[in-house]
């Protein structure tokens, strides 16, 4: 089930200023029972330059209009009952239990088979958006560009977590990942007749992305948050990086001492030793 409200706010005066404002409100059930509910605004402003008076000289430029935004936007990317704890039961849930001397009645017992999460809730995503929309040359060039950078919180994902717990994974929220790029889009119109049109367009778009805050842990104790190897998460990385050995070569047969630290035959890859200690360890693993 999902219910939402919004109220929006729009306004233009003399055709060249804008402000367009909306505060959200939704909730939604497949969210934990402590975080069903989420709140997202917006702003943003426009200047249609083109329209002002010191622009009348440029008669080359049909349509030139400057725009600044900052909004919220929420995910709730979950499917039903994904934040309970579920039960398996009977012959389903393989658990097939005898409790009988005869074995002429089998009774089935149930298991928690999934791990409930009841703060989970709303992934949140807050962005500035920056730009130009424009027209040229009686309207046959059109040239629109947006840069934006954007903070997502509490970013969902499945996460590996010891089985020693009884269970292997569970729903929980990321702490913080910053996205920015932009987006160029270049449209011609190169012919306009009455039976033959021909325009061309091209786009260019480029996005970068990396992790900023995870969970808070500082489990080692060295005064920095500590990574998620297990779930392939490095803080001040973009998301699901290669983590792994560096290849250094290949094993030659006159590498006595690299074969006898690793165990390695000629021919095999030979990874590189990047923590200086002897051997090819865990530790020697980077982001590839």
């Amino acid at each position: 089930t999902n219910i939402g409200y919004l109220a929006r706010l729009n306004y233009s005066f003399g055709g060249k200023y804008y402000l367009t404002t909306s505060l959200r409100r939704d909730g939604a059930s497949v969210f934990g029972a402590d975080n069903k509910w989420g709140n997202f605004g917006a702003v943003g402003i426009a200047w249609r330059i083109s329209e002002e008076n010191f622009m009348d000289s440029y008669n080359f430029i049909d349509d030139l209009k400057l725009k600044l935004s900052w909004g919220q936007n929420g995910n709730q990317g979950l499917d039903p009952y994904t934040t309970l704890s579920q039960v398996a039961n009977g012959p389903s849930g393989g658990l097939r239990y005898q409790f009988s001397n005869t074995g002429s009645e089998i009774y089935y017992g149930l298991v928690q088979s999934t791990l409930g999460n009841s703060t989970l809730g709303w992934e949140s995503t807050e962005t500035w958006n920056t730009g130009f929309s424009s027209a040229w040359l009686n309207n046959r060039l059109f040239v629109d560009l947006d840069i934006y950078f954007s903070q997502t919180t509490d970013q969902i994902f499945q996460r590996n977590i010891p089985v020693m717990t009884g269970f292997k994974t569970v729903f929980a929220s990321l702490g913080q990942v910053d996205n920015s790029g932009l987006e160029l889009s270049v449209r011609s119109i190169n012919i306009h007749k009455n039976n033959f049109n021909w325009s061309s367009t091209v786009t260019y778009w480029q996005n970068n992305n990396k992790l900023a805050k995870l969970y808070g842990e500082d489990n080692d104790g060295d005064g920095v948050e500590d990574d998620d190897i297990g779930n392939s998460l490095f803080i001040g990385e973009p998301l699901r990086p290669y983590f792994g050995y560096m290849q250094d070569g290949i094993v030659q047969e006159g590498d006595d001492e690299y074969i006898a630290l690793t165990g390695a035959s000629p021919g095999s890859p030979k990874y590189a030793d990047l923590d200086g200690e002897e051997g090819i360890t865990s530790q020697d693993r980077t982001i590839l």
